[in-house]
């Protein structure tokens, strides 16, 4: 019976976390935006929603405040319920830019999204790169997709190259990270001097940090996997070159 958690692909990742990682421009933009339309607001509350200034009032005296400005300024003031609106359109149009983005990456393959599973019994399902093509919206906010035969699903979203990784684990036996074999290939290395005479705890960081510089797109292994991995001599070069103990 089939009722473990399933896990998710390997560097995958909610697609807003993505965007930040994937379209780091577009993202600050967005960001920017965001940051200064809460600023706006943090500055200007404005009137309760409901109360009779902001069903009526607040039009007559912003259109007073208005006409006052334009006579005196030439029109060049806002008033802060317009300043408001144009703050709100930089926030639509930095997230729409991002978004499709996003989605172009999606549709050429270079970023591929997971389904992920509603309960127990199912499991993470690549979406077909061709369904992008088909209509399928994407949001970012909510981290959903919906068109074609989807309502509103729940997706992760994940580097091309992080598949390839993937394919590293899947063998006999117990599964393994999936940049398990790249890791320690460089902790054997004869040139990776720098590893040698450290402890044990410095070693793992220095590996660590190794997994992140040369593959941004995974998470790296936990210390303790790590040491695992050096305890039992995991990929060691020589006669019998992986023991998987």
């Amino acid at each position: 019976m089939h009722n473990e958690v399933p896990l998710p692909p390997s560097g995958s990742r909610p697609p807003l976390e993505m965007a930040a990682r994937a379209q780091k421009r577009l993202w600050r933009k967005f960001k920017t935006a965001e940051k200064e339309l809460v600023d706006f607001k943090k500055r200007n509350p404005g009137p309760r929603r409901g109360s009779w200034f902001d069903n009526g009032y607040a039009g007559y005296f912003g259109g007073q405040s208005q006409r006052r400005s334009d006579e005196v300024g030439y029109g060049l003031a806002q008033s802060p319920r317009e300043r408001r609106k144009q703050l709100e359109a930089s926030v639509r149009e930095a997230l729409e830019k991002l978004t499709s983005a996003i989605c172009d990456q999606l549709k050429s393959g270079d970023l591929v999204a997971y389904t992920v599973p509603a309960d127990l019994g199912s499991d993470y399902h690549k979406i077909n790169p061709k369904m992008w093509e088909r209509g399928l919206k994407l949001q970012l906010r909510t981290g959903t997709v919906t068109g074609d035969r989807f309502k509103k699903q729940k997706i992760l979203l994940a580097h091309a190259t992080s598949n390839k990784a993937e394919a590293l684990q899947k063998g006999p036996g117990r599964r393994r990270h999936a940049l398990a074999k790249e890791i320690m290939a460089e902790y054997w290395r004869s040139d990776s001097k720098r590893f040698r005479g450290l402890s044990q705890r410095s070693q793992v960081k220095l590996l660590q940090t190794w997994a992140k510089n040369n593959h941004p797109d995974v998470e790296p292994p936990a210390a303790s996997t790590l040491r695992a991995y050096i305890q039992k001599g995991l990929f060691r070069p020589g006669p019998h070159d992986e023991h998987d103990g």
